[in-house]
């Protein structure tokens, strides 16, 4: 074969070879289970070793879990708490944007926002300083429900917590938080809190996600 011959065939196998390199680089990758995610960044939280210790923000967590038994979730045994906050990545997986924050809550001052998302670029371990009636236990890695029920019979389910984002006078507050009750049973929220008359308060609370 001449060399006029051989440079066009060389040619067109480099460019096809790329063309389905590229391709399966920009393949749009399957959204991970619940499962998946945990399991993978449970290691770089441990490395990390960030420990949260604002005790407001165990009083907010408090409140929330003790409103949400109040008017949703079904407490049938004890309730295990992830040991580490999840990132805002979490809700983003679901179509959830930082601009439906402020539909969800329009009095929402942005502050709040900005400083609900500055935090959650970053994973925290949590400690036990949870205030509820129900017996809670910290879970340090994720296991599927079924297998954690051999464990601690009768466990409620899983609750999942961002860090919290607060304006500057730390009265007013931000969170999302997730509750994992089996296979078929995952709901995830966003919660706009107010401290009042010496307490935080729950004023509104939206499900963006349930199944």
């Amino acid at each position: 074969m001449t060399k006029k011959k051989i440079l066009p065939v060389l040619f067109l196998l480099l460019v096809c070879g790329c063309n389905h390199y590229s391709g399966r680089q920009l393949r749009k990758p399957n959204v991970p289970t619940v499962s998946s995610i945990d399991t993978q960044t449970s290691s770089a939280q441990q490395t990390q070793k960030l420990i949260l210790n604002n005790e407001v923000d165990y009083k907010i967590y408090s409140t929330i879990i003790n409103y949400m038994f109040n008017i949703e979730w079904q407490y049938s045994g004890p309730v295990a708490i992830y040991s580490y906050t999840i990132d805002y990545q979490r809700i983003d997986e679901y179509g959830f944007q930082e601009k439906h924050i402020s539909e969800y809550f329009p009095d929402l001052e942005t502050g709040v926002i900005d400083d609900y998302y500055l935090k959650n670029s970053s994973n925290f371990q949590l400690k036990a300083n949870f205030s509820m009636p129900e017996s809670y236990f910290m879970l340090d890695e994720f296991v599927e429900l079924k297998k954690l029920e051999q464990i601690h019979p009768n466990v409620g389910g899983i609750i999942y917590f961002s860090r919290i984002g607060f304006d500057r006078t730390m009265q007013k507050a931000f969170a999302s938080y997730e509750y994992y009750c089996g296979e078929s049973c995952q709901k995830i929220y966003i919660a706009n809190l107010e401290y009042l008359n010496g307490e935080w308060q729950i004023k509104d609370v939206k499900k963006i996600y349930s199944e």
